[in-house]
């Protein structure tokens, strides 16, 4: 380690597809001195990081955790909805770090799951949280720019986070107008998978569907534009995608708690859900979830959480940047 670096730190982020979110960490769950930077606007993580530790006024990190989106296998790492790439020991070996950790950004947040707080959650649906002395097995999905997915599993040795990418499993409906809408986009050659219509992208292909079926104007341009005309009921259509994003998500939910066995619950989080939790508890999201014929008591025992707590990615990484370091 050099000498100049300061071995009482760690580096954490949580990179997105839109949004790179960098801090320093001092402890496990630890972090203060935020940046929020924007993928786009730099080639890569090292030249974002080069940026952000240039505006610190202390010596740099002695190691780092970055939670990214990206599937992990090997030394190579390529993000799916960003132009980021790098390579993880050449990382290590520029910044001189002896220590640094990569992990998937939905396991970040799947590391914080038992570190929160009621304040923290907003329950969704009337059924309680199991309680810790039965661990069971616990999920954690994300739309946001994409759509992430992650497991926690109890073990001998504690949680352990798994990630995966459910948000790249297709989605199915047994709804006939879910079904001319997902119909609608299979013309046009596109996957319905749930990253493809259940993100922050996905909620405009919907409106797009619907004014299409529907023989209507579009007026909204994004899905911000979408959700923000369906909470003032300012457009039909808007009303009508939101509706379905939202069933379409507890449907998906309820699939993912079935393929996974998460009786522990399912935690939801990202950027688009905390913005519009009051249509989310007024939704059937909860209805779809628990509608798995055979399987509806068990779902129907099932909690889900919204998680408000600012920057579970970031304090994920905090928690692992510190896992297994001495104290």
């Amino acid at each position: 380690m050099p000498p100049h670096q300061d071995p009482s730190i760690r580096l954490v982020a949580d990179i997105g597809g839109t949004h790179a979110r960098f801090a320093l960490s001092g402890g496990p769950g630890q972090w203060s001195r935020l940046m929020v930077l924007t993928t786009e606007a730099w080639p890569d993580p090292r030249a974002a990081i080069e940026h952000y530790l240039a505006s610190m006024d202390s010596p740099p990190p002695a190691g780092a955790c970055l939670a990214i989106a990206a599937p992990l296998r090997g030394d190579h790492i390529a993000m799916v909805n960003a132009s980021w790439s790098f390579s993880r020991a050449e990382l290590a070996r520029h910044f001189h770090w002896p220590r640094l950790q990569i992990i998937n950004d939905l396991a970040a947040v799947a590391v914080t799951l038992p570190h929160l707080q009621p304040d923290d959650l907003l329950a969704l649906g009337t059924t309680p949280a199991p309680a810790d002395t039965e661990p069971l097995p616990r999920a954690v999905l994300a739309p946001g720019t994409g759509f992430g997915t992650a497991l926690l599993l109890p073990t001998s040795g504690g949680w352990q986070p798994i990630p995966a990418e459910g948000g790249h499993a297709l989605l199915g409906s047994n709804r006939l107008q879910e079904l001319a809408v997902i119909d609608y986009w299979l013309r046009r050659g596109l996957a319905p998978t749930r990253e493809n219509l259940l993100s922050g992208p996905g909620m405009y292909r919907l409106y797009q569907a619907c004014c299409a079926l529907h023989d209507r104007p579009r007026q909204a341009a994004d899905g911000v534009e979408v959700t923000a005309l369906a909470q003032q009921q300012a457009d039909p259509m808007a009303v009508q995608a939101l509706a379905l994003y939202l069933s379409l998500l507890g449907s998906s939910c309820g699939d993912l708690a079935l393929s996974t066995g998460a009786w522990g619950g399912l935690w939801l989080a990202g950027g688009v859900l905390p913005k519009i939790s009051q249509a989310l508890i007024d939704s059937s999201f909860r209805a779809r979830l628990e509608d798995k014929g055979p399987m509806t008591d068990l779902m129907r025992a099932t909690p889900t959480h919204l998680i408000l707590a600012d920057q579970p990615g970031l304090t994920g990484a905090a928690h692992q940047a510190w896992a297994d370091v001495p104290p």
